[in-house]
């Protein structure tokens, strides 16, 4: 029987979160999860940077989830940022001052691989046997994957996301206007249309 353990770290636009696994003879088991909210996509929104501030924030959220992750061993971590990073001027810097900060690479993941790495993930439980819709909304962006089965057809990722939502249109404590900001047409013009033609991964 063949076993290892194995960690991910994703750094979202909302959290930042720490995944170990088990896997034997190629099934996955969760060991651990653990996660810090620097929300790193309310100040790209706001500001088109993550900053210097913001970038020392997300830096300790990482060290906090992977000592905790360490504390359950692995042999392997991976690492990967999305909407955030991706928007951000500074993405690349942030980048490199995080890798350095873990002493593994941290990857850029782009919105076709973000939405396949999304469909992988729901598919393996929750996939229907015939035409079906998975919805995954993070805190930068929404990605919609058509499938049937297992089998992805088409796919489209939208830059609506629940944080970038939340610091645009809502309120804390709520004011009762709030949500009537959040209407489509606002969020039209943020750029979260879909594309006229879903696109296919190739």
């Amino acid at each position: 029987m063949s076993h290892r353990r194995l960690a991910a770290l994703d750094l979202g636009s909302n959290t930042v979160h720490a995944l170990v696994a088990e896997v034997r003879d190629g099934a996955v088991e969760d060991a651990g999860a653990f996660v810090e909210m620097p929300e790193l996509g309310a100040e790209v929104d706001r500001s088109g940077l993550i900053g210097p501030a913001k970038s020392a924030e997300a830096v300790a959220a990482v060290r906090s989830v992977l000592a905790r992750a360490a504390e359950l061993g692995y042999e392997r971590l991976v690492a990967g940022a999305t909407a955030a990073v991706r928007r951000a001027a500074d993405g690349e810097a942030f980048l490199a001052r995080v890798s350095d900060a873990i002493g593994e690479p941290v990857r850029l993941i782009g919105e076709a691989r973000e939405a396949e790495l999304s469909f992988l993930g729901v598919a393996s439980r929750h996939a229907a046997r015939h035409g079906w819709l998975m919805g995954d909304m993070g805190g930068g962006s929404t990605e919609l994957v058509v499938a049937d089965g297992m089998r992805a057809l088409r796919w489209a990722s939208l830059r609506i996301g629940s944080g970038a939502l939340a610091s645009r249109f809502l309120s804390d404590p709520p004011a009762p206007a709030s949500g009537r900001r959040c209407a489509p047409q606002r969020w039209r013009r943020s750029g979260g249309r879909p594309s006229a033609r879903p696109r296919s991964w190739s």
